[in-house]
């Protein structure tokens, strides 16, 4: 190839150069210009896109030796707002970026997938923008070329992200104070480059890996307030170039011995003396920072039941090689049990009951005391069962506890004080029944008798009687009791005169259930009695409820012939009589001559016979019922050539 040919190969290629390295200023300022467009706060970002693009912020923004791309973009603590706290999307257009600091900026948003695609990315700063959220995608190994990963103080969540473990180039990887949980992966230990690790103020549990060792160019191990549990694995203290431990606030009970740390922070974990002392002899300079007090109390807690007298051994199960501890074992009231590591005791409830605690100190290191809680101890309590029944309507007592309808319970468990001051359980199975309450009604006959429940009722209303039911409670059942009318004053018997010498009884029932049955003296069972001669007739009328009644019709004295229809009507009053009876005829009534009242007994026996004139009813014939007992009669009234007629009469005194 000649000169000529090589010169014009050189000016080629230097053209497309300079028109590869227009397009990427163009593509980089039309990015910045759109991130700040959108902008609703600019805060101390007073960029001037007049400006050639290296001089529009160079303090922030740096291009590439040949002036052609950004490679370098700095915001951190810009004060700048973007569309109400999402991502500045536009910034990720800036596909040559090796630097990107974007941290304290309060951006709050998931990081977006295209992040991940700046592949030239060394430095990643996202930290303490306090809203950052969401996980970190597994695309995050893309970024081959990161050498620092900071993203602390956000709220990122999720397991540790394994991907990070890909990223041979790390030396730097921060996600302290943030939501991640759960354990640290053993591929933790492919990181052959990285020196710091911090992962503090998280939620990550479990052991330390042990593979965390084969990080040989670790300077800094910071993995405070999390929940990591077991021993810090022994290989740690084998890492050469490893001067800062920051521990505290974990669960970590074991530690292995360094020989030189700059930085050993480790309180508030399970350490004892056994790992303190050798700690305390190698680190205690001005030169490191040594904090190992206070400790968390160790919590060996397990209730265990035991019956008074048994034995109980207390056994700690660390510093077993330090000979200098002092302790001093209590009971949960404070008072003193033992001096020892080791101790026996026989249980007594009233001394030993309830958690038993223990405090440690060592005079060769006088700034570290140790809490111990051990078993909690509880006798073995005595268990009592007891089924009962009880009624809605009633209550028992047991320790001062009362069991009602109001206050039931399937099972109650009451302590109390038991043999050797041991509690006592009693479980109490109740069973509550059912109150029972009944209605009836029932009807009597007027006279007659109602039992019920061995006792006899004649009168009407409510009746209340309390029995025993089958549950074995009371029960009350209600009787509402009717007693029906008289039927006798609700009737009507008549006798007329058909031919002479014979007259027919007729009776006309008012009241009571039909059907009737009728009972005469003469055999008769209808309601009347035709073509009969005078007489003494009697009948008994029964209902269909049973109740019965009784009527006398005496015509054994008439002699008449005129009809009944023509025969003179009486009034009496009043009714039912008291003293007296006023016997008065009605008006329109004929009447002769002298008249015969005879009054008669229900069952027919003549008991009083008066005859006087009949010109006495006009104005009311006044007989006197003083002597006679009370309850139910007949008048016969017959004046001269007329039947006779008989009315009742109720005398009540």
């Amino acid at each position: 190839m000649n000169l000529l040919t090589i010169g014009i190969c050189c000016l080629i290629f230097s053209h497309q150069a300079q028109s590869q390295c227009s397009e990427f200023r163009q593509r980089d300022s039309v990015a910045l210009r759109q991130f700040y467009s959108n902008l609703s706060s600019v805060g101390n970002l007073n960029w001037d896109f007049n400006l050639p693009l290296e001089q529009i912020d160079p303090n922030r923004i740096k291009l590439d030796d040949q002036g052609c791309e950004v490679k370098y973009l700095n915001l951190e603590a810009s004060s700048f707002s973007y569309a109400s706290g999402s991502f500045p999307t536009p910034l990720i257009q800036l596909s040559g970026l090796q630097v990107l600091n974007l941290s304290s900026n309060g951006i709050q948003d998931e990081i977006p997938y295209e992040l991940y695609d700046l592949r030239d990315l060394q430095v990643l700063d996202l930290s303490y923008n306090g809203g950052l959220r969401g996980a970190i995608a597994d695309q995050i190994e893309k970024l081959s070329n990161l050498r620092v990963l900071q993203m602390s103080g956000n709220k990122l969540t999720g397991l540790f992200p394994k991907s990070i473990c890909k990223l041979a180039s790390l030396e730097e990887l921060s996600l302290t104070r943030n939501e991640f949980y759960g354990t640290l992966p053993t591929e933790l230990g492919q990181l052959s480059n990285l020196k710091y690790l911090r992962l503090g103020f998280n939620k990550f549990s479990g052991a330390i890996p042990v593979e965390i060792a084969n990080l040989t160019q670790l300077n800094t191990l910071s993995l405070p307030s999390n929940g990591f549990t077991g021993d810090l694995p022994a290989a740690v203290a084998n890492m050469p170039f490893l001067e800062n431990i920051i521990l505290f606030d974990n669960f970590l009970e074991k530690m292995p011995s360094f020989e030189y740390l700059r930085t050993y922070q480790v309180e508030n974990n399970l350490l004892s003396f056994e790992d303190v002392l050798p700690m305390y002899t190698k680190h205690h300079h001005p030169n490191c920072d040594f904090t190992f007090t206070p400790q968390k109390k160790f919590n060996l807690t397990k209730t265990i039941q035991v019956e008074p007298g048994e034995t109980v051994r207390f056994d700690l199960p660390f510093d077993k090689t330090v000979a200098n501890n002092l302790y001093d074992w209590r009971n949960q009231n404070g008072d003193f049990l033992s001096n020892t590591g080791d101790f026996t005791i026989k249980y007594n409830n009233k001394v030993h009951k309830g958690l038993v605690s223990a405090k440690i100190t060592n005079p060769e290191l006088a700034e570290l005391s140790l809490e111990v809680e051990h078993y909690r101890l509880e006798c073995t309590p005595r268990v009592r069962y007891l089924d009962t029944a009880i009624c809605e309507n009633a209550f028992f007592d047991i320790h001062n506890v009362r069991f009602d309808a109001a206050h039931i319970r399937d099972t109650i468990y009451l302590e109390g004080m038991g043999i050797q001051g041991c509690d006592s359980v009693i479980i109490v199975h109740v069973d509550l029944r059912k109150f029972i309450e009944h209605r009836s009604s029932a009807e009597v006959c007027y006279g007659q008798f109602f039992e019920w429940n061995q006792q006899l009722y004649h009168t009407p209303g409510t009746y209340i009687q309390r029995f025993a039911s089958s549950n074995g409670c009371d029960s009350i059942v209600y009787l509402q009791l009717n007693v029906l009318n008289k039927m006798e004053d609700y009737a009507d018997i008549k006798a007329s005169q058909i031919t002479p010498g014979f007259v027919d009884i007729k009776l006309n029932m008012a009241y009571g259930k039909q059907p009737y049955t009728y009972d005469w003296n003469t055999g008769i069972k209808e309601s009347e009695l035709v073509n009969v001669r005078p007489g003494y007739y009697k009948v008994k009328v029964t209902d269909a409820n049973l109740c019965t009644a009784e009527f006398i019709y005496d015509l054994r004295t008439w002699t008449g012939t005129t009809d009944l229809t023509e025969r003179p009507f009486y009034l009496l009053s009043p009714q039912p009589a008291n003293h007296y009876v006023v016997l008065k005829f009605l008006s329109g009534s004929r009447h002769f001559g002298n008249t015969e009242i005879c009054i008669l007994q229900s069952e027919g026996r003549l008991v009083r016979k008066i005859v006087t004139d009949t010109h006495q009813f006009q104005e009311g014939f006044n007989i006197d019922t003083e002597d006679l007992a009370s309850g139910l009669y007949y008048l016969s009234i017959k004046s001269e050539g007329n039947i006779a007629t008989m009315y009742r009469l109720v005398i009540s005194h």
